[in-house]
């Protein structure tokens, strides 16, 4: 039988009179979904329990294990590759934030990014060049998100981010630093293009929705925001090829984060980013 802590939902503390092995099993169970004090509240409260030698091995066992357990739920919670939250780590650091923000009556705004061409790169380059596309856009993102947002890759060439802010601008503010931020990229690296696509979703303080709803949100304004890029950029190829006109670099890899190529205007839904002269007139390109 074991004791209820209402620290983190479903955490138990091992009983005193169950095996070292057993509570150890325990612990390591559990400290996935807990915060660091709350582990280290759990050795504590365990070594309390009677039957516990406080001042014997399974002390310094138990304390030994704090720092193993930590490591377990950051590797976790952390994508190997760019040391972002994984998806396990965006839902539950995010799912965590957005219940404060709807507590508090706050606002926020969740993104829903993808690498452009990521199988193309991967095919023709070698996936240690896909590799470092994805580092790439991962710094990116770091560049443009604040420490107290959560930003994650939630798998292959898929990123998340989680922004509180009640400035009725912010999705437009981020959205312009990003357009800099993969600009500069471009400007400094050699080679790939690295080019992004975005969709958004505003969390209000007076919705319900939930962290995969608003993810679900974003993630389908993105994807038609590509379907009518990825027709508009075929139009436009076709025209230049019967005007015997070089297609713009990237070309046809429709898909594009910020960098809006001639003739084309950004329009809501979703957003296009790449290395080609781009220009940015202030309306909402998401």
């Amino acid at each position: 039988m074991a004791h209820s802590t209402s620290d983190v939902p479903g955490m138990s503390l091992p009983a005193s009179d169950v095996s070292c092995d057993a509570a150890v099993a325990a612990l390591c169970a559990d400290a996935i979904a807990a915060d660091v004090s709350v582990v280290r509240r759990m050795m504590l409260e365990s070594l309390k329990q009677p039957g516990r030698d406080a001042e014997g091995a399974l002390q310094r066992q138990l304390l030994a294990l704090e720092n193993i357990l930590l490591m377990l739920q950051s590797l976790a919670l952390t994508d190997e590759l760019t040391h972002l939250c994984n998806r396990r780590g965006f839902l539950h650091g995010g799912g965590r934030l957005l219940e404060t923000l709807r507590r508090e009556g706050s606002r926020g705004v969740v993104f829903y990014l993808d690498v452009d061409n990521l199988k193309c790169v991967n095919d023709t380059q070698g996936h240690a060049a896909g590799d470092a596309l994805l580092l790439r856009a991962a710094r990116v993102l770091q560049t443009v998100f604040r420490k107290l947002d959560i930003v994650g890759r939630l798998g292959g060439d898929e990123f998340a981010a989680l922004a509180p802010s009640n400035d009725p601008n912010a999705r437009r503010i981020i959205l312009r630093r990003l357009h800099e931020a993969v600009a500069a990229d471009n400007a400094a690296a050699a080679g790939t293009v690295l080019s992004l696509s975005v969709g958004c979703a505003q969390f209000d303080c007076g919705s319900s929705a939930t962290l995969p709803e608003l993810l679900k949100m974003a993630d389908d304004t993105m994807y038609r925001k590509k379907l009518s890029k990825r027709f508009a950029r075929s139009t436009q190829m076709s025209d230049a090829s019967r005007s015997a006109q070089t297609p713009v670099r990237g070309w046809p890899f429709v898909p594009r984060i910020g960098a809006v190529g001639a003739g084309s205007s950004p329009t809501s839904g979703g957003l296009q980013v790449c290395s080609t002269p781009f220009f940015f007139d202030g309306q909402e390109s998401v």
